[in-house]
């Protein structure tokens, strides 16, 4: 094989590894996707990273060409390949580029996750102990994705000033089941920023508390990329009676209804379907209602035929028209249009198999062994919700990891 072949070869592995790893972090996040179907881009990633590591240096050397593109899919890359082949060098060169942004230490985290391998650990704990704040947050992220306790070096980074290092502990202290830095992540609920604010908030949650919850319906309410977020978390953690209240309260603000649709997903009980079907009448509300009705009663709107049409002249994110400003993406696009007629035939016909008022997640009431099978066998967002469930169930576990390497 001649030498300009195997470096367009190994030139193919990398962008098809690197697109592939995008692909995967759009899907362990999506409706669609099981852990089976992560389990198979997993193995073509793996397929392109052992091409890789094959072709040796020259392997590398494509992996750090890409590297100038300065994408999370290359950082993930050329991180996989640097951390496998274990030379300080390449790893140097991975973390200057992984270190440029927060987007890009996704993509550095990601792939040092990726690699099973022991020897990799004294990398890790150079990284928190660096004095760069982005090269401390990959550390960490790492430690928190790969369900790795630090120890007492966490309790350090909660007093950092810095909220790229803060926000990224808060994360780690929820995600590792810490109870005993409770104290600490609630010291940060009327945090100045935001990402510390939302953290410390999600982890308190998790680690058994419930005044967190006030803190996670103020940031649903400001709006901005984590509300959506917040809401469904507040939703898990309210006790039932303030959940329905201000699902009330929601409801009856039209600029509020897709929170409140969020909450009632998260509130999960029977109750709601006969409003959720009415707010399927509604175009923009339509699809997140049959999911919220798809979560609670296991109805899939596609295989049991419920799913129906576009309406007519519906339009969402951005247009062809050069004119039009509107550039935000369809928030929904994954999800089935709700059939409104046949759904409320359905449920006519089988509301009285479920209790009105019990929680239920894809049609089973909430108890280990559900989430335990909707782990297995659920969709990403269902596999999502199910491990909240399950870390809420049992403060001071550490969560059910739904983005892990699958391989």
């Amino acid at each position: 094989m001649s030498n300009s072949f195997a470096i367009d070869i190994c030139e193919e592995h990398v962008v098809d590894a690197s697109f592939l790893w995008l692909y995967r972090d759009q899907g362990v996040r999506s409706p669609n996707y099981t852990a089976q179907d992560v389990a198979e881009v997993d193995e073509r990633i793996e397929a392109h990273l052992d091409g890789l590591r094959i072709a040796g240096e020259v392997g590398w050397q494509a992996a750090e060409e890409n590297l100038q593109w300065e994408e999370p899919g290359e950082v993930f890359t050329g991180t996989a390949l640097a951390f496998a082949i274990g030379k300080k060098r390449l790893i140097d060169k991975v973390m200057e580029i992984g270190a440029g942004s927060v987007d890009l230490a996704r993509g550095a985290i990601s792939g040092i996750a990726w690699i099973k391998d022991r020897d990799i650990w004294p990398f890790i704990r150079s990284f928190i102990q660096s004095q760069e704040p982005m090269v401390q947050r990959i550390g960490i992220g790492a430690c928190g994705t790969l369900r790795t306790d630090m120890g007492d070096v966490l309790n350090q980074f909660l007093k950092n000033d810095n909220p790229i290092v803060c926000s990224r502990a808060l994360k780690a202290a929820g995600e590792l089941g810490r109870v005993d830095l409770l104290d600490d992540c609630l010291a940060y609920l009327n945090d100045k920023d935001e990402e510390n604010k939302y953290w410390a908030a999600w982890s308190a949650a998790l680690l058994g508390d419930l005044a967190s919850t006030e803190t996670l319906k103020s940031i649903a309410l400001q709006g901005g990329k984590r509300a959506e977020y917040a809401c469904d978390m507040a939703g898990r953690n309210m006790n039932l009676k303030d959940a329905q209240e201000w699902l009330q309260e929601l409801g009856g603000q039209p600029e509020n209804l897709r929170l409140a649709i969020i909450l009632g997903n998260a509130i999960g009980m029977p109750v709601l379907i006969s409003w959720l079907i009415n707010m399927m009448t509604i175009p923009t509300m339509a699809r997140k209602a049959g999911e919220a009705f798809t979560n609670i009663t296991g109805a899939d709107l596609v295989e049991m035929e419920l799913a129906g049409d576009e309406p007519e002249g519906f339009e969402a994110g951005p247009t062809e028209d050069p004119q039009d400003e509107f550039v935000e993406m369809d928030a929904d696009e994954d999800l089935p249009w709700p059939d409104v007629n046949r759904i409320a035939q359905w449920w006519a016909a089988h509301k009285n198999s479920y209790d009105p008022h019990q929680r239920y997640l894809l049609g089973q009431p909430i108890t280990n062994e559900a989430l335990e099978g909707i782990l297995t066998y659920g969709k990403q967002t269902h596999r999502y919700a199910a491990a909240l469930e399950l870390g809420l169930l049992a403060p001071g576990h550490p969560l059910v990891s739904i983005r892990a390497r699958t391989i």
